[in-house]
């Protein structure tokens, strides 16, 4: 795969194997703007943020996530101008090793079927 990129890009997952990241607690989460350009503001010299509409949406979509995602609550979160960092706690019932056999059966999800992580509540599915 390394000869596929020329070594651009990472090829392998940095994303812990044996974690389900549906499992509750507390995930950072850092989202990057392409080519790392300042969409998002620039830092005034009150080292103040001085967003631009593109961080102003990003701020407002950050904040509803809850809206949109009732298993997760919101933390501290920073919008930088090229990037931003956010705490989000999930918070379903979904407790590290626990079976749950109460759920219900899911169909779809295409060649991934029950596995596409789009179908379940996790922090794929609120990130994307």
């Amino acid at each position: 795969m390394n000869k596929l990129f020329k070594n651009k890009y990472l090829s392998t997952s940095i994303r812990l194997q044996s974690w389900d990241y549906s499992w509750d607690g507390i995930y950072f989460i850092t989202i990057c703007t392409q080519n790392m350009k300042h969409y998002f503001g620039k830092i005034n010299p009150e080292d103040k943020m001085d967003f631009t509409e593109a961080g102003k949406i990003a701020h407002q979509i950050w904040e509803l996530i809850p809206s949109q995602f009732p298993f997760v609550e919101l933390d501290e979160f920073i919008i930088m101008p090229n990037h931003m960092h956010g705490l989000l706690i999930l918070n379903n019932g979904n407790q590290m090793y626990k079976s749950d056999t109460t759920k219900k059966e899911i169909t779809g999800g295409g060649v991934t079927g029950n596995k596409n992580p789009m179908l379940h509540e996790n922090i794929s599915r609120v990130i994307r």
